[in-house]
């Protein structure tokens, strides 16, 4: 197992480290849009810092609502500690942070490590549905005239919402079928989306998936504003809906370069330059660093002060 994690670290790094120079090679030859970085002016500055920073409240908040759905509790502020410094340490190959993160649910609040996994990929899946659904809403808004390419992403969309729904709906019974360790770690995931799955903690949790996609959406067009590009609030919604589908799956640590690309090739694909998508999400990416950075390293050391981590 350790040297599986190795194999998958490598691999993390090495996948990071190409997308990196082939970032820097593809603006040194199309260094003509690097002049908008002039562009960014300090209000739009403050105003992106503010809005990545209710969005980490909001995660705070959501961690708080996913422990008291399973009959635990947290304070705010150790919430905000557990989720930006979590956060923070995905940074590090390997989702370390995530593994932090778990170890506090079950050490410090009493939630097994199976009720964590459910809480987390519940809430994969809500976000795979939200983000399919906004994305289909808004293609059909903007393209009355389907296509074979139009048609080929929302069938994508549509199949992403039905395997997930099919996931999320998992009989408890299914366990029966399986032995051993299998069956008792896959029994306490399904108890947990059982509680999960009551109507009141399905629309809270939701709620809390919709408004992250919603301010991220803010967050782009902040950051596509800032660079001299107007792009409307429907369309900024496409880019965080499209980015959080396929983000899902860490393929570097915390995103960096792989989101980039994303955005840079929903850019273009709607009929902007792949670089102006770049430098709107580099601007995001360092946003976030920063305010993970101000908050999480702090919150790291308060924790560890507490013996919480």
């Amino acid at each position: 197992m350790l040297s599986l994690n190795k194999y998958k670290r490598s691999i993390q790094i090495i996948i990071e480290i190409g997308i990196v120079f082939f970032l820097i090679n593809y603006f040194y030859e199309n260094r003509g849009e690097l002049y908008r970085i002039s562009l960014i002016n300090i209000k739009d500055t403050i105003l992106l810092l503010m809005f990545v920073l209710i969005g980490n409240i909001l995660r705070s908040f959501q961690l708080r609502a996913f422990i008291n759905a399973l009959g635990s509790k947290i304070s705010f502020l150790d919430s905000i500690w557990v989720t930006v410094g979590s956060t923070l340490l995905n940074y590090i190959p390997m989702n370390f942070g995530m593994l932090i993160k778990a170890r506090i649910m079950k050490k410090k609040i009493g939630i097994k490590y199976s009720y964590f996994a459910s809480l987390t990929i519940a809430d994969i899946l809500i976000t795979l549905c939200m983000g399919s659904l906004l994305s289909i809403i808004f293609l059909i808004y903007k393209n009355l005239n389907f296509n074979k390419d139009l048609f080929l992403i929302i069938s994508l969309c549509v199949f992403i919402i039905i395997i997930s729904i099919i996931i999320f709906i998992i009989p408890r019974s299914i366990s029966s079928y399986f032995k051993g360790s299998i069956a008792y770690y896959l029994s306490a995931y399904l108890d947990g989306i059982i509680e999960i799955k009551r109507m009141k903690n399905l629309f809270l949790i939701s709620s809390f998936v919709i408004f992250r996609l919603f301010l991220v959406a803010i967050q782009f067009f902040i950051c596509f504003k800032s660079l001299g590009i107007n792009i409307s609030l429907s369309e900024s919604i496409l880019f965080s809906s499209i980015s959080a589908i396929l983000l899902i799956i860490p393929v570097t640590p915390g995103g960096i370069g792989f989101r980039e690309v994303i955005v840079g090739l929903i850019s273009s694909a709607s009929g902007m330059n792949f670089e102006i998508g770049v430098l709107a999400s580099s601007i995001y990416q360092v946003a976030t660093i920063f305010i993970h950075i101000s908050i999480g390293v702090p919150g790291l050391l308060i924790l560890k002060r507490k013996n919480i981590i």
